[in-house]
């Protein structure tokens, strides 16, 4: 999977997620760490921490912010704050997620993470390391309903936002208002299949 452009892909994964359903995207490029994984320090304390601490892994020049999900809103958030201090990011990639301004954390997601995930993307939190994946989620929920959209500028990089056609996680009308938090351009991708499942598509990463 290319980024298009031979720019350095940071990928953003989704809550709860180690990046173990990135795979492929990671094949051309680098998994950004949340606070309190894989042995990075405690827990972010706050959503704006969780973003300072993320944007001092992108360490390239014009870089391609890849999000999933959850981590959509923090590559939107780091991507603010990486033009802010005067860098170039080459193009904001936000997949199954709506646009900030659309977007709400939904009560269930921190009452009952594990029957929110299972009804958002079926299958996908199995084995021994469910708890550990159910209980960091139900932390990133927390975080992310700290996130408000009109708190944070418009970015001038171009903004791809891709989803499946099942997802029930976003609707069209709700990922086309990305074109809203950018001047550099927008385009909108629709996949087959779920919240998950067009992590997998080869041109995930390509506008059309």
């Amino acid at each position: 999977m290319s980024s298009g452009c031979g720019s350095e892909v940071f990928v953003f994964p989704g809550a709860g997620s180690f990046g173990s359903d990135c795979q492929e995207l990671l094949r051309s490029g680098r998994l950004v760490k949340y606070p309190g994984r894989f042995g990075r320090d405690g827990p972010a304390a706050s959503f704006d921490a969780l973003v300072r601490a993320c944007a001092e892994q992108v360490a390239a020049a014009r870089p391609v912010l890849v999000g999933h999900s959850f981590g959509a809103y923090v590559a939107y958030a780091v991507a603010g704050v990486l033009e802010a201090a005067g860098a170039d990011v080459e193009r904001l990639v936000v997949v199954g997620a709506v646009a900030p301004a659309r977007h709400s954390v939904a009560p269930e997601s921190i009452s009952d993470t594990g029957a929110y995930l299972e009804r958002v993307a079926p299958g996908l939190v199995e084995g021994e390391w469910r708890d550990v994946v159910v209980e960091t989620a139900a932390e990133d929920m927390k975080l992310l309903s700290e996130f408000r959209g009109e708190d944070h500028p418009v970015v001038r990089c171009p903004v791809l936002a891709a989803h499946g056609r099942e997802d029930p996680l976003t609707t069209a009308d709700g990922v086309a208002a990305w074109a809203e938090v950018t001047t550099g351009g927008f385009a909108r991708r629709e996949f087959p299949g779920g919240h998950s499942d067009l992590l997998t598509a080869p041109d995930l990463l390509t506008p059309r």
